[in-house]
């Protein structure tokens, strides 16, 4: 008797959890909510990551896995980041 085939259906996307306490991500997270941003200089430091893997970050889990949204501007000459949830819940 052949099999009767289904239509693959994937499951909604849940919703994007917050950062554990303590973890390096939560860090991240908070110096990235300030009024003022961070540097990645700060980033980097605080997470104890090198400058490459807190870009990864911002763009993969942030913008991609959480759907914050991510802006930057140069203040005297360095450039800080900033993230707001106005993008959440896409």
């Amino acid at each position: 008797m052949p099999s009767k085939k289904t239509k693959f259906t994937p499951a909604p996307k849940a919703a994007a959890k917050a950062a554990r306490p303590g973890t390096k991500s939560a860090v991240i997270m908070h110096l990235l909510s300030r009024d003022n941003g961070a540097t990645m200089k700060e980033l980097a430091a605080a997470a104890d990551w090198q400058e490459h893997s807190v870009r990864g970050f911002m763009s993969g889990t942030l913008k991609k896995k959480h759907g914050l949204e991510m802006t930057s501007q140069i203040v005297v000459g360095k450039r800080r980041y900033n993230v707001s949830n106005a993008g959440a819940g896409r």
